[in-house]
């Protein structure tokens, strides 16, 4: 039948597309993880006493 192949090429990009959409999450948690640290240590320098 013709729509297998198609159903299989539609598996192949959807699975790329998870696979790009988790990587793109594990860069925007490094990345909020060392916004929060920097964020942290500008806190603590410049904080009134």
């Amino acid at each position: 039948m013709i729509l297998r192949p198609v159903e299989g090429d539609v598996h192949e990009d959807v699975e790329g597309h998870n696979k790009l959409l988790q990587a793109m999450r594990n860069a925007t948690d490094v990345s909020i993880s060392l916004m929060a640290g920097t964020m942290d240590r500008f806190t603590k320098v410049f904080k009134i006493k």
